[in-house]
């Protein structure tokens, strides 16, 4: 039969804190009257490139982007025509 003080083990696994920081894309830094001091910057088309970069893409290639509403997906192809 089983011990009445049986104590569970703990688990070995540790929850992980997921951060999610949502950087704003823009041509220049906000500021405004309040800049947002927490939120960071990054100029999206430096960035575009280097996502598109990593994707294979070289500069000046053509793309063509096909949006899919339904299952939030976003397809990045070379443009054949």
């Amino acid at each position: 039969m089983a011990d009445a003080n049986h104590k569970a083990r703990p688990s070995r696994t540790k929850p992980h804190a997921h951060t999610c920081t949502r950087p704003v894309l823009g041509n220049s830094p906000d500021y405004g009257p309040t800049p947002d001091l927490q939120q960071p910057y990054m100029p999206w088309m430096q960035l575009a490139d280097i996502w598109l970069g990593c994707a294979g893409f070289s500069p000046g290639q053509r793309v063509f982007l096909s949006f899919d509403y339904r299952n939030n997906c976003l397809s990045i192809t070379p443009d054949r025509g």
